[in-house]
Parts: structure tokens; C-alpha cells; sequence
């Protein structure tokens, strides 16, 4: 077995046995991994509050032939607040849920491991959960190689002009002219809400502030339907969103 060394956020985990558990790890250098933390479950042993999700650790971990084992586990930050605030834990394991499925494993990628551990600073530090969970959601896109296509037109190639309505369609992930045919199940995109998600895209954070709740609406709609269509499944994060805020909020 070989020893390493990590630094890693909690995403999941699940029992094992009677007394372990299965963590699900984003690592800044190794990307996401699943390790065993043995004892995890036993009332007394200190890593039953430190394999919690979002977690924010440095590790010791062996590899072996099947899966890693925690060897040692220091915490960085808890992010408590999120495991204690109902509505803020479902935004936290929204960004969880999303780096879980979107991500491959073992396969490094420091930048959505910043992207998460800024979100969850965000969110912890009181800042617009929407606006973080978008901001990190169409990045985290990007970053998995699903870039929503918002500068030009899938039929015709034309950039629609700055204020210019167009229509989204998440299978093929763009957008579509007034005038171009498109395939059904395509969404209604106001040019302010198509800017907006370009200047997420470009580091914008506050891009949701501006628009109205018309377009938050719309926006939360259609990136759902982005993401499930791509997972072929329902987000289960989403769903315990909905119960809190209201279907009239996100479907």
C-alpha cells in the first residue's frame, strides 16, 4: 500500500459495515476519490464529525488494490453553519450533488475544487445562495465540458443583439433565433438573462442581482433542465429545494 497526502472536501458518504464509512473526496491534486474511513460510525472516534459533508480537510490516505483508506484526518474548516441552517444545507449539497455527478474520478482538477471551496465560503458568509449556486453550477459545467452555447445561434450561427430574446434548448445546449426553426422543448431566454449567463461564464458573481424575478425564474428552469438532461435523472439536492422554498420557485 502506498501512502499519500491530500487535501480534500467532503461531498458524501455512506456507511459501511457496522462501524465504517465510504467518503466521497474532491481533492485539490488527485480530483474526486472514494476512501474508507474505518470507524467512522462509532460514537467516540473523532472522525464521525470530520466525514461529514463539506468538510474542508487534509488527509493521509493508503492505496491499495481496492478502495483508499483515511490513515489520518486533520479539519480545515467545518462549514458548520451550512449543516445547521436547513435551507443552506440544501444549497450546500446541491454544489455537493453537482460535483459528485459532473466530475469524473481521479481525475484532477484543481479549479473546480477552488470553485467549490469559494462557493461554500460564499454561502457560509451569508452572500445570495441562488446567485452562489448558479455562479457555480454553469461553471462547474464549463469546467466538465457541457459550456452552454449563449453567443450564437445553433441553426444559423448569428450572435443575437444585446437585448434580444432567443430560446434555449438544454438537449442541445444553446440557443436558437426567433427566426430559426427549433426542436421542441426549448425555453423562452430575455437577452438580459442570455448576458447574464455569459458574464457568469467570464467571473461575473452577482450576475443574478440585476434581473428581475421573471428571469431568475426562468433561469432556475432552465439550467435544471440543462443538468438533468445531461444526468439522464432527477437531482435529488433540487427536489429537497423545492420542498423548502416552494414548487412555485423551482420545478
Amino acid at each position: 500500500m502506498t501512502l499519500y497526502r491530500a487535501e480534500g472536501i467532503v461531498l458524501a458518504n455512506r456507511d459501511l459495515g457496522e462501524a465504517d464509512r465510504i467518503v466521497v473526496l474532491l481533492c485539490r491534486e488527485q480530483g474526486k476519490i472514494e476512501a474508507v474511513a474505518k470507524g467512522a460510525r462509532r460514537p467516540r472516534n473523532r472522525l464521525v464529525g470530520l466525514t461529514l459533508p463539506f468538510n474542508h480537510l487534509r488527509l493521509a490516505l493508503f492505496s491499495g488494490r481496492g478502495l483508499d483508506e483515511v490513515s489520518q484526518v486533520e479539519g480545515i474548516r467545518s462549514f458548520q453553519r451550512l449543516r445547521d441552517d436547513l435551507l443552506l444545507l440544501a444549497y450546500g449539497s446541491y454544489l455537493a450533488e453537482l460535483a459528485g455527478e459532473f466530475l469524473p474520478e481521479r481525475e484532477p482538477c484543481p479549479e473546480a475544487f477552488e470553485l467549490l471551496l469559494e462557493s461554500l465560503r460564499a454561502l457560509e458568509e451569508g452572500k445570495d445562495p441562488e446567485g452562489v449556486t448558479g455562479f457555480f453550477a454553469l461553471n462547474l459545467l464549463a469546467m466538465a465540458g457541457f459550456r452552454p452555447a449563449l453567443t450564437h445561434c445553433l441553426a444559423c450561427g448569428r450572435r443575437p443583439a444585446p437585448g434580444e430574446e432567443s430560446f434555449f434548448h438544454p438537449a442541445a445546449g444553446g440557443i436558437y433565433c426567433l427566426t430559426c426553426p427549433r426542436p421542441s422543448g426549448a425555453f423562452s431566454l430575455a437577452g438580459a438573462l442570455r448576458r447574464a449567463m455569459e458574464e457568469a461564464l467570464a467571473g461575473a458573481r452577482d450576475f443574478l442581482v440585476p434581473l428581475t424575478p421573471k428571469d431568475r425564474r426562468s433561469f432556475h428552469l432552465l439550467l435544471r433542465a440543462f443538468l438533468e438532461v445531461r444526468l439522464e435523472k432527477e437531482l435529488r439536492s433540487l427536489r429537497f429545494l423545492a420542498e423548502l422554498v416552494g414548487p412555485d420557485e423551482r420545478k
